[in-house]
């Protein structure tokens, strides 16, 4: 594993011991627990309306301690989920609970089967940029036919709001070394990394329910067809 996430694992560890396994240890811990819990009903909406109705295995890249493996075995409790989560303790909890899961970096991760979905939720963000790519072609490869991508990952509107909000211009909300997207940026870095794919779904998400301003997030469904 690289220094840098290595980094990132002992950051994660200590947001587990320090918040647990709720929403706040995994979206935004400087927000209080009803918005992180609300933010969290959207990408969980936008997941499950996404999910083909035939679904029967799923990889949860950066899964956590299992937040949207939660939400779709409420949908679908006969549905097979594999994660990969870098963080050792929620790992844990994600067996604890669901069965298989890569202790590691994506990176690092080598898929032994082929899925009918796969999600990846904030987690490029973490990654170095020359290193996406080759992620996002690992997973695409790990696709099968008329199986779907879902990528869900921070958006540019939300950092540049923040520094005009609270007057920093270097503020790093999330921490140092993380990247944000614009919606054009994240369509292309994704897009230009698959073959033999079909646009489904773009949704971007505002801080607040209904109100789309900012923009915290951006997520994208392809298919492979």
């Amino acid at each position: 594993m690289s220094k840098h996430m290595e980094n990132i694992s002992l950051s994660w560890t200590m947001r587990q011991k320090k918040f647990g396994n709720t929403t706040r240890s995994v979206l935004f811990k400087n927000l209080p627990n009803w918005m992180n819990d609300s933010i969290h009903k959207r990408h969980s909406e936008f997941v499950l309306e996404n999910l083909p109705k035939m679904t029967s295995d799923v990889l949860d890249v950066g899964c956590g301690y299992g937040r949207m493996a939660a939400e779709i075995k409420k949908k679908n409790p006969s549905i097979k989920i594999q994660g990969v989560e870098l963080c050792k303790p929620f790992a844990d909890k994600f067996i604890s609970d669901y069965g298989n899961c890569f202790v590691g970096s994506v990176q690092e991760y080598t898929p032994s089967k082929k899925f009918d979905v796969i999600i990846i939720v904030t987690v490029l963000m973490y990654t170095e940029i020359s290193e996406i790519s080759s992620i996002i072609t690992k997973l695409w490869h790990s696709l099968n036919k008329n199986g779907r991508l879902i990528c869900i990952e921070p958006s540019t509107s939300f950092l540049i709001e923040a520094r005009r909000l609270l007057r920093k211009k270097e503020l790093q909300p999330t921490g140092e070394n993380v990247h944000y997207f614009s919606k054009s940026e994240f369509l292309e870095v994704v897009e230009k990394n698959l073959n033999s794919s079909m646009f489904v779904a773009n949704q971007s998400f505002g801080l607040f329910p209904i109100i789309s301003k900012p923009v915290i997030h951006h997520g994208l469904v392809f298919e492979k067809i």
